[in-house]
Formats: C-alpha cells, sequence, structure tokens
C-alpha cells in the first residue's frame, strides 16, 4: 500500500496569507455603517402665537431649531395664531415649516377627494406664501388609515402621528417614514422627568425622537392660550437643558430624516 504524503504550506507562505486575511478583516471592519446616534426633534402643531413669542426666543438662546406643522387656515386668523410674516421670519431663521393640512380634519374619516385637498392644498398655499420645500406632514388629531396611508407618499415625504397608533413612544431602528411617532408633551415641572427617561432610551439605542407641542405659556401676557394643549416654558427648558447636557443634537424632521433614511426622497 501506497502512501501520499500529504503536501504542507510553509511558514514562508502562511505569512502573506496571514496578512491578506488580516487585512481583508480590517477592509470589513471599516466598511461597516456607522452606529446610528440618537436625535431629538421638537414639532409644533397648528401655528400658534405662542410658538412666536415664547418658543422661538428660547430656542434662539439654546441655538436650536424646530419643525413647525402648519395649519394653513390658522395663519393669520385671531390673535392666536402667527401670521404668514410671522412664519416667513422662522423659516429665514432656520425652522423648518411642513405641513398639517388646511383645515385640521380628521383625515382617518376623510373620503379620497378630502384627503386629497388637504394634503395638496395646504402645500399650495404653503407655497404661495414663500415656502418651496415643503416635504414633511404631520396627521391632524395624529389619526390615519390604510386609505391616508396610500395617499400621502404622493405628496410629502413623512408624515408624523404618535403612540395612539404606533403603540411606540421613539421610533424604531427601522425608521417608518409615514407612521413616524412622537411623544404628546404638556409640560409642567411635575411630569417633566418623564420625557427624562425617553431621552435616556433614546440615547442609549441610538433612536429619534420627536416631542410634540401646541402651545406655550411663561404666565406673563405673552400667553395667548386657547386651548388645554399647554406647555411651561421653564420644564422644556429644563428637558432642552437635559438634552444637551448629553450632547444629544436637536435637529429638524428633515435632518432627523436624512440621517436615518438618507437624504434622497422618495
Amino acid at each position: 500500500m501506497i502512501i501520499k504524503k500529504q503536501k504542507t504550506t510553509s511558514p514562508k507562505k502562511l505569512v502573506p496569507l496571514l496578512f491578506l486575511l488580516c487585512l481583508f478583516t480590517f477592509q470589513q471592519g471599516c466598511s461597516k455603517t456607522p452606529e446610528k446616534k440618537a436625535l431629538i426633534t421638537f414639532q409644533f402643531d397648528d401655528t400658534f402665537i405662542t410658538q412666536y413669542t415664547i418658543a422661538k426666543p428660547l430656542f434662539d438662546s439654546k441655538n436650536i431649531k424646530a419643525t413647525l406643522m402648519v395649519r394653513t387656515s390658522n395663519a393669520g386668523k385671531s390673535e392666536y395664531f402667527m401670521s404668514w410674516a410671522q412664519l416667513k421670519e422662522m423659516h429665514d431663521d432656520g425652522w423648518e415649516i411642513a405641513s398639517h393640512t388646511v383645515n385640521h380634519i380628521n383625515l382617518k374619516n376623510a373620503d379620497e377627494s378630502a384627503i386629497r385637498y388637504e394634503l395638496s392644498r395646504s402645500k399650495a398655499e404653503l407655497k404661495e406664501h414663500g415656502f418651496q420645500n415643503v416635504t414633511n406632514f404631520a396627521y391632524p388629531y395624529n389619526w390615519y388609515d390604510l386609505k391616508t396611508l396610500y395617499i400621502v407618499p404622493e405628496y410629502y415625504r413623512s408624515a408624523r402621528t404618535s403612540v395612539a397608533q404606533t403603540d411606540f413612544h421613539i421610533n424604531p431602528e427601522k425608521i417608518r417614514p409615514y407612521e413616524l411617532s412622537g411623544y404628546e408633551a404638556r409640560l409642567s415641572i411635575g411630569n417633566v422627568a418623564d420625557t427624562f427617561k425617553y431621552v435616556d432610551k433614546a440615547q442609549k439605542e441610538g433612536r429619534w425622537l420627536i416631542f410634540i407641542l401646541h402651545e406655550l405659556s411663561d404666565n406673563t401676557s405673552a400667553s395667548k392660550t386657547s386651548t388645554v394643549e399647554v406647555s411651561d416654558i421653564k420644564p422644556l427648558e429644563m428637558l432642552i437643558d437635559y438634552i444637551q447636557e448629553r450632547d444629544i443634537p436637536i435637529v429638524t424632521t428633515e435632518q432627523a430624516l436624512d440621517s436615518f433614511v438618507g437624504s434622497e426622497s422618495p
């Protein structure tokens, strides 16, 4: 019986092989997608005047911007709402202008023609007043159905709802652009600590947290409020400080989408 001698790799040949293996492993590691980092966005709904008189000075002092979800039928309507000139000033200062329909109807109960009117007319009115790149949207009352989900992508890049429809306060790792969820904040000294917990969770998991706000109060004559959806300015400042102390970027909706989804619109 003839026993064949097995070939062995010489030590000299192992050196370049090991080098190539190490080089391949290094390149693979370098080519991995960077780990996502937490982002925080503040969205202000319905065009209330206190977003201009109270929120804007605070945000200016912190050098941060937010997104205004504009209900176009409210603009200039009364002393409780911003004028088109005030909206333009905020936009020129870096605040994002987004759509919140014309008449704030419940799209879940609307027929297709009504939905299309609210989505398209809102965008057209904003464009008529100088806002050319309105790409994001918020559902009135945070409600939508499959019919609405089918239509919205024809007009906007994203749409925001809330935990009432999504069952999550912080957006998941894999972003759902037309089911963005937000934490509805009616901030007071008594509940602001609850928001800190969500900030901590977003930072730990590298996710996007949206805070939804409406009217603001600073207990002065500047607090022209007309609803119960009011947040006190002091706990809002505490929340912003808490976020900034943890070096979490506060960005607009569009900036967050560019980070989590990519800069290409659908």
